[in-house]
Parts: structure tokens; C-alpha cells; sequence
């Protein structure tokens, strides 16, 4: 044969000199339990899968001051991913705060006003220009509320203490 390997006819028997078996890298070794290593070696790409990520968008501007995940960490729904530091959300709080203590003041202000005019000491005018501040307040109350919620913001106040007197 041309290849220098020798072969029976229809015996299925191939005989290697120790040559071709060095060439081609042929060991052989008694038969007994062992380790198969099978390997292969294929072209590919890890990308992430799209159907377990979310982008996150905050709803109001600002500065991130601390990070508490990183990528690839697990996140559930309502845990911390960061701080975020917002001039619109202070102005936003500040804007609820400040409306709150409006309305307390107009209030404070209505009960005066009423209980002046029902001992006929004031004129009714007054306690109705009191009721129209009172609702005034409210609305920019409300809106500032409202405006929170936009930002899915949510607020606890407690009760204004009373007045000075």
C-alpha cells in the first residue's frame, strides 16, 4: 500500500508500525476502568438572557450617591438598588410640606374667623375670604400630593401641631 499501512481485506484489522502509531499520536495500554474525556470546542457567545432583565429607569433625576447591587446580583421586587439624591424630589417634598402647614394655618384661621362672625364681632366677608384660603390651601395640597405620586412617592405627615398663640 501506498500509505505504509497495512490492512487485511474484509478482516476490519489495521496494523500500525511504531512509527505511524508515534506519528498520529495511537497509545495503547491494557483494558480496564478509566476516564472518557470527550471535548469539543465550538465558536459561541454568552449574552445575557433577555428575559430575565430589566432596565431600570428612576422617575426623577439626580445624582447616584450609593450603589448596593452590582450586575448580575439577584433583585427583588421593593429591595434598594441605589440612592439617588434629586433636587425634584426635595422640591417636591418640600412643595407637600410646606402646603401642609398652609392648609393647618387656614384652617386655624377658618375656626377664628367663624366663631368671630357668629358673635356678629367681624363682618361675614371675612370668614368667607377664610373659607376660600382654606381652599386654596387644599388644592395646592392635593397637587403637591398628586405630584408625589407621580413619582410613585409616598409620604407620611403627621397631624400639624397648633398654632403659637
Amino acid at each position: 500500500m501506498a500509505s505504509g499501512i497495512e490492512s487485511e481485506p474484509k478482516s476490519g484489522i489495521v496494523r500500525l508500525t511504531e512509527r505511524q502509531m508515534k506519528e498520529f499520536g495511537v497509545e495503547t495500554g491494557p483494558a480496564g476502568a478509566g476516564t472518557i474525556r470527550i471535548e469539543v470546542t465550538l465558536p459561541g457567545e454568552v449574552v445575557i438572557n433577555a428575559d430575565r432583565v430589566a432596565h431600570v429607569v428612576p422617575r426623577v433625576s439626580g445624582i447616584v450617591r450609593e450603589v448596593l447591587k452590582n450586575l448580575g446580583d439577584t433583585v427583588r421586587r421593593g429591595e434598594v438598588m441605589a440612592v439617588l439624591e434629586s433636587r425634584e424630589l426635595a422640591d417636591a417634598t418640600a412643595a407637600l410640606l410646606a402646603a401642609h402647614q398652609k392648609v393647618a394655618l387656614a384652617q386655624s384661621t377658618l375656626t377664628r374667623e367663624e366663631q368671630v362672625w357668629l358673635k356678629k364681632i367681624s363682618p361675614e366677608q371675612d370668614y368667607v375670604e377664610a373659607k376660600t384660603r382654606l381652599a386654596e390651601a387644599m388644592i395646592v395640597l392635593r397637587a403637591a400630593e398628586q405630584k408625589l405620586r407621580a413619582l410613585d412617592f409616598q409620604m407620611t405627615i403627621s397631624p400639624a401641631s397648633p398654632p403659637d398663640r
